[in-house]
């Protein structure tokens, strides 16, 4: 008797499990992919800590964010090298919340087996009276991400049309609006 190997997924995001979406398009889904014998591994950019302050500011503040997020880059950086142990990536939104796809584009060249999940036009500037990451944004990084990845998950129908322009493979998943119970 063969024994069955599971599929084993790494989902990356820069959010926890704070993060309204990661939940909504991440963990919501979890019991149900392992219920299919489907083994999750999820991993996020920020810490829990780092999330809940990335909106504070001051001196004492911005230096405390900036420790923590060289931090989250360090390791980062030591958790890439191992994406291709994994059948398939899911890079929710992004892997890394600044600049371009460099991040994503070089998770693509250590496994090809990229499914990117959005649920919002990230690839608009931020409407935000204070955008920390405006300075950094690089608009084509969701292009390119799409172009790195092999399927493209996308919350709707406005989405998915704008991910058909860079990636053949594109699945329309609309975001729950409640929690599923896999939080």
């Amino acid at each position: 008797m063969t024994r069955r190997r599971h599929l084993r997924v790494l989902c990356l995001s820069v959010y926890t499990r704070s993060g309204p979406s990661h939940r909504h398009r991440v963990l919501n889904y979890r019991p149900y992919w392992e219920a299919a014998g489907v083994q999750v591994t999820v991993q996020a950019f920020l810490t829990e800590g780092l999330f809940a302050r990335r909106r504070r500011f001051g001196g004492l503040a911005t230096a405390d964010k900036v420790g923590m997020f060289l931090f989250c880059i360090l390791r980062m950086l030591v958790r890439l090298p191992f994406v291709g142990r994994y059948d398939v990536l899911i890079v929710h939104r992004e892997v890394f919340p600044l600049g371009g796809a460099h991040f994503e584009r070089l998770a693509g060249w250590i496994t090809p087996r990229i499914v990117l999940d959005v649920d919002d036009a990230i690839w608009a500037p931020m409407p935000l009276a204070v955008n920390q990451r405006g300075r950094f944004w690089d608009p084509e990084r969701v292009a390119d991400t799409l172009r790195a990845s092999r399927v493209a998950v996308m919350g709707n129908d406005f989405l998915a049309a704008y991910a058909q322009r860079y990636c053949e493979d594109v699945v329309v998943v609309p975001t729950p609006y409640r929690d599923l119970g896999g939080g």
